[in-house]
């Protein structure tokens, strides 16, 4: 009867891995728990990128909230020529922001615990977000390996 060293689950005497947890019954071959390397610091491309974000995004509000202002005084001077065209500029500039907020959140959360950052974010943020800061996360190549963080 063999115990595994690892899981210490029941394996049958010609088992050769443990079939719970995959470790070698060989005692020269026994796993050990791999050394956790330490996460990478964030790097400048990926802070200048999120610098850059939140510029974008606090300025599209500004925008949006210039333009709501207008419109809101415009209606309580009593000029109602230009109410719908301010009302569409207005939503020009809000639509954009019911996306930068979850992407800059996200981008955030996945900076603080040094998480890998996809293709897929990188190119939305490329298209949707700031080129600029697209483009510097297209050339962070930070995510060669994989990361533990404990």
């Amino acid at each position: 009867m063999k115990y595994c060293t690892k899981c210490d689950a029941y394996l049958p005497d010609e088992a050769v891995v443990c079939v719970k947890c995959g470790c070698p019954t060989d005692p020269m071959y026994a796993c050990f728990d791999e050394p956790r390397k330490p996460a990478p610091k964030a790097s400048g491309l990926r802070i200048a990128a999120l610098v850059l974000m939140s510029i974008t995004m606090a300025i599209v509000a500004l925008c949006a909230v210039m333009f709501l202002l207008l419109t809101l005084i415009g209606t309580l001077v009593g000029v109602r020529e230009g109410f719908f065209s301010m009302l569409v500029v207005d939503f020009i500039f809000l639509a954009p922001l019911a996306w930068m907020l979850p992407m800059l959140v996200v981008y955030c959360k996945k900076l603080k615990c040094r998480a890998p950052i996809g293709t897929g974010f990188k190119i939305c943020t490329l298209i949707f977000f700031n080129i600029i800061a697209g483009v510097l996360l297209l050339c962070d190549n930070a995510e060669g390996t994989n990361v533990y963080v404990a």
